[in-house]
């Protein structure tokens, strides 16, 4: 059953894009497990375009901005990442993928995250290899 807005409707319960919506800012802490030898780092998530398309109600596609206090590239300030992706409603899933504008200064990786809590404020991540999908680094982010 579908809701009155941009939702759907599950045992009585209407989950709306509200994790998506522009201006939507998440913030934890990246602890990297393999593929780089990087320290815990602070992140932030920032949801910067929407598009929810009238044929396809199951997704909402998105843009966002993932930024890192990393020291990676020798660089003293944040190393900014724009990214794309979707969210699946069924799924409760935020999928990004870095933008190509940025694949050659940037390691590919992927944000997979999972809104699973049973709110929209906090969500379990990993950071995927994009061609292996080999999962390097976890976080849990917290809507701020």
């Amino acid at each position: 059953m579908q809701c009155r807005d941009v939702g759907y409707c599950y045992d009585c319960v209407c989950f709306t894009a509200e994790m998506v919506h522009v201006g939507s800012t998440y913030q934890g802490i990246v602890e990297w497990e393999s593929c780089e030898n990087l320290p815990d780092r602070n992140v932030i998530l920032t949801v910067t375009a929407v598009y929810h398309a009238p044929f396809f109600n199951s997704r909402v596609y998105v843009r966002a901005t993932f930024v890192s206090d990393s020291t990676k590239f020798d660089l003293a300030h944040p190393v900014a990442s724009a990214m794309h992706g979707y969210y699946s409603f069924a799924d409760r899933k935020l999928v990004l993928l870095p933008d190509r504008a940025h694949s050659e200064l940037h390691h590919p990786y992927s944000a997979i995250c999972s809104f699973h809590f049973g709110d929209n404020h906090h969500a379990d991540c990993t950071v995927n290899e994009v061609a292996s999908l080999h999962q390097c680094a976890k976080a849990r982010l917290v809507k701020v």
